[in-house]
């Protein structure tokens, strides 16, 4: 399992403090090296635009993406400010709903029990 850090702007707050090839901050990642996904499963916090253009990259060769989110997506064609997830980066919401692998859900990262193993 993957899990990629996709929480904000300024500067990218790092959700654990273990040293892994597997944990990966959106600023970090590689658009050309993808294939390191390939059929793997990826957990993705964050619900804003940086979180499901990866999302929308990724489900095309994970096994699974699951996004995650401490609060509900806010969509900027309802609350008008430019800075909340596009309509452009929406087409992931319809592909969690053809392809029962990926999904979002709001969840704090309290919830998830970590071994070493998952990452």
């Amino acid at each position: 399992m993957y899990v990629i850090s996709a929480i904000g702007l300024g500067i990218p707050l790092s959700l654990f403090t273990l040293d892994t090839p597997r944990h990966v901050n959106y600023a970090d990642l590689d658009p050309e090296d993808v294939d390191k996904f390939e059929g793997k499963d990826v957990v993705i916090f964050g619900a804003g635009n940086s979180a499901f253009e990866t999302a929308a990259q990724l489900s095309m060769y994970a096994n699974k993406v699951q996004m995650a989110s401490s609060g509900r997506i806010k969509l900027a064609f309802q609350t008008h400010y430019v800075g909340d997830v596009r309509a452009i980066n929406l087409p992931f919401l319809d592909t969690y709903q053809l392809k029962s692998l990926d999904y979002q859900t709001m969840a704090d990262i309290r919830d998830y029990n970590w071994t070493w193993d998952d990452l």
